[in-house]
């Protein structure tokens, strides 16, 4: 059961077996209890399945089984814990049961596994904002300074990952980043962000990228380098030999860019360490969130008008036309308002339409989208004129 695949899982759950299941957990063998979670874990990441094993009794037996003296049943709940987090919709029912506060319990733990699955919870329950919020607002110090200390004293990568991917979760919140700030955090962040070791490197550099989206954390990390450490995280190659987790530095390069660019003191700066061209090559990504990030920080980029300039005659305006004509109604929307801060200049209105802009932007004059329709026929207008 425990390696069940999508047509085994729909079948268990047509066939109402998830409460028996459940039942199993309980019983005096810890191999039978370990199997049952596993399988029930592997439900969890099920569609069909996530909502039912997210109840209230189950919540509660997970959190009896958390403290079982067989440490491989702890790591065995936890780790279904996990898998249930993963599930948008199980995040906030997961929060209200108290499971927060059980995982921020047993990350101090001194059994790896379980700090392990532990903070890997946490992480995945502090998708949901109001559940980060939520975390921060009930005791921000100890819960900086324990996330910290692991991510800085442990030996386990793993461990420390995901010490580091809770940071990155809750850097989202404005204390949190505060605190990071204040409490003299950020080295450590960059630190990490700057190592070699993809497990390190890539949630460090998330954490830094969350914490350029409250705008007065931007130019305290921009003093410690983060457009740099972007910029060479962008020129990560895409290839069919890359490495999967290094796949994930341009989504992470990207969208620390698109964020610090949004400041109007960083765009200068931004052209002088090579911004402008890393965030061009990004519009070529075959990955859709970085094509897509790369044209926000375009359209923050291109407010500056030298920068405009630079980028236009760069050949940033064929990827982005490629994106207005994707049918994609978000691409269309990123590409259209990067376009239309870039049209600005006569000039750049020349080489919009010198290499076929016209025709893409009648193309968006169809969209579903409004505000595709009203940026398009905006730009014509001006362009016209």
């Amino acid at each position: 059961l425990a390696r069940m695949d999508d047509g085994a899982c729909a079948e268990i759950v047509r066939e109402g077996l998830v409460p028996t299941l459940q039942q199993w957990t309980s019983s005096k063998d810890p191999g039978v209890t370990r199997g049952a979670l596993e399988a029930l874990g592997a439900l969890a990441l099920d569609d069909n399945g996530s909502k039912l094993v997210c109840n209230d009794d189950f919540m509660r037996q997970l959190q009896a089984l958390a403290k079982a003296k067989d440490k491989s049943v702890c790591r065995a709940a936890m780790a279904t814990l996990s898998q249930m987090a993963a599930a948008d919709e199980n995040q906030g029912p997961m929060a209200a049961a108290g499971m927060m506060e059980m995982c921020v319990s047993l990350a101090k733990t001194k059994d790896l596994g379980v700090a392990r699955w532990s903070l890997q919870a946490l992480s995945n329950l502090a998708l949901n904002n109001d559940n980060a919020q939520k975390l921060v607002d009930q005791d921000l110090d100890a819960v900086c300074k324990m996330l910290f200390e692991i991510a800085t004293k442990s030996d386990d990568t793993n461990v420390e990952k995901y010490a580091l991917f809770c940071i990155a979760r809750l850097c989202t919140v404005l204390k949190f980043a505060d605190k990071c700030a204040t409490g003299n955090k950020f080295p450590v962040l960059f630190k990490a962000a700057n190592d070699n070791i993809a497990s390190r490197k890539m949630p460090a550099a998330l954490a830094i990228a969350n914490a350029a989206d409250h705008k007065d954390m931007r130019i305290k990390l921009v003093k410690h380098k983060a457009l740099q450490l972007f910029c060479e995280m962008a020129r990560v190659t895409s290839g069919e030999k890359t490495r999967a987790d290094m796949l994930e530095y341009q989504r992470i390069a990207s969208l620390g860019l698109s964020k610090l660019c949004a400041t109007y003191q960083i765009r200068d700066l931004a052209a002088k360490v090579g911004a402008l061209e890393v965030v061009i090559d990004m519009m070529t990504s075959p990955l859709q969130d970085v094509r897509r990030s790369a044209a926000v920080a375009t359209s923050e980029l291109t407010l500056h008008e030298d920068n405009a300039r630079k980028m236009c005659m760069a050949g940033v305006i064929k990827p982005l036309l490629d994106m207005a004509r994707s049918g994609d109604r978000f691409q269309e929307n990123d590409a259209i308002q990067a376009l239309s801060n870039l049209a600005i200049s006569e000039e750049n209105q020349k080489q919009l339409l010198k290499e076929g802009g016209q025709h893409a932007l009648k193309y968006l004059e169809l969209s579903t989208n409004p505000t595709v329709v009203k940026l398009s026929k905006k730009l014509q207008t001006r362009m016209r004129i």
